[in-house]
């Protein structure tokens, strides 16, 4: 994965919140996750990352399923959170899976539909 490349949206995108751990080193960070595709995350967080640090994401993306799903990435790119949650979550986090997940497009498509469906 290129991370110097400009970002360029080639996976389906899917608007839903939910617990991601990332693992930096030693370090576990408990983030929320803001949008996801079975290319990578974008994450609040609540401390800043530099790009191109190596994480691993471990995640649950159904109530019904106990299955984790644990994916290597890299950090893309980082900004400050401009949005709700600033301040327990100062920053976003762009992740990008290393490699893509293909293998999690349902489930993101089923996990947001259940979003949507309980608001």
């Amino acid at each position: 994965m290129d991370v110097g490349a400009p970002e360029r949206r080639i996976y389906q995108r899917y608007v839903i919140w939910f617990p991601v751990t990332l693992r930096a080193g030693d370090e576990e960070i408990g983030t929320i996750c803001r949008d996801a595709s079975s290319g990578g995350l974008m994450v609040s967080s609540p401390i800043q990352l530099r790009p191109k640090t190596a994480v691993v994401c471990a995640f649950r993306l159904s109530v019904e399923s106990h299955a984790d799903v644990s994916s290597p990435g890299v950090v893309l790119r980082v900004e400050r959170n401009e949005g709700d949650m600033v301040l327990a979550f100062p920053y976003r986090l762009a992740i990008g899976f290393d490699p893509a997940r293909p293998d999690i497009e349902e489930l993101l498509r089923h996990a947001e539909k259940a979003f949507r469906d309980s608001r």
